[in-house]
This record gives structure tokens, C-alpha cells and sequence, in this order.
């Protein structure tokens, strides 16, 4: 039992020591899995770029449609940052719009 311990603590030494993990990955394992890094890669910028397009026609309207000033806009940058971190960045207008329909409820109350 020792001697299984202590090649499994000299192998993970080794492999903490190499730069490179493929001296321990045989080659079919390591193709295989760079193409789907590559392929999760490509999706991920693909709908990494559709998103921002999406927020930079939003941005346009929203700007063509109101003026806002400095102060609103630095207010409504960091209200934006604590709503993406509080929700992991799971932002939903449907949400967003009930939640502002929600205090406008209890205004008029």
C-alpha cells in the first residue's frame, strides 16, 4: 500500500513539475480534447459577439430615444453591476419589468 502511495505522489510531482500535460495525455485523448476546446471556443465567441451586437442596438435606441447625464449614467452603471453580480448574471427583462412593476405598486399604495 505504501509503495501504490508513494508512485501516485511521485506521478502527481512529476506532473505538477511538467509544463506541458502531454507527457502524460496520449496523443489520440489530447487531439480529441483540444478540438473541443476549440469547437466550445468558437461557439462562445460566436455568441459572445451576437450578444454584444444585440446590446449595442439596445445602447443606440435607448440613446436615441433619451437623455441621460452623467450622473445617471454612472448611477446606472453601477446599479447594473450589482444586478449582474447578485444574479450571476442571469438577467431577464421579464424579471427586470415585473420588479419594476412590483415598486411601482407599492408607491401607489
Amino acid at each position: 500500500m505504501n509503495e501504490l502511495a508513494e508512485k501516485a505522489i511521485g506521478f502527481y510531482l512529476d506532473y505538477l513539475e511538467a509544463s506541458n500535460a502531454g507527457d502524460f495525455l496520449p496523443v489520440a485523448l489530447k487531439s480529441y480534447i483540444d478540438g473541443r476546446l476549440g469547437k466550445l471556443e468558437d461557439r462562445l465567441s460566436s455568441l459572445s459577439f451576437r450578444q454584444s451586437v444585440e446590446v449595442d442596438m439596445m445602447a443606440g435606441i435607448l440613446a436615441d430615444g433619451f437623455q441621460f447625464s452623467e450622473e445617471d449614467l454612472r448611477r446606472r452603471r453601477a446599479e447594473s453591476v450589482n444586478n449582474v453580480k447578485r444574479t450571476n448574471g442571469r438577467i431577464s427583462l421579464e424579471k427586470y419589468v415585473r420588479g419594476a412593476w412590483e415598486d411601482e405598486d407599492e408607491w401607489q399604495d
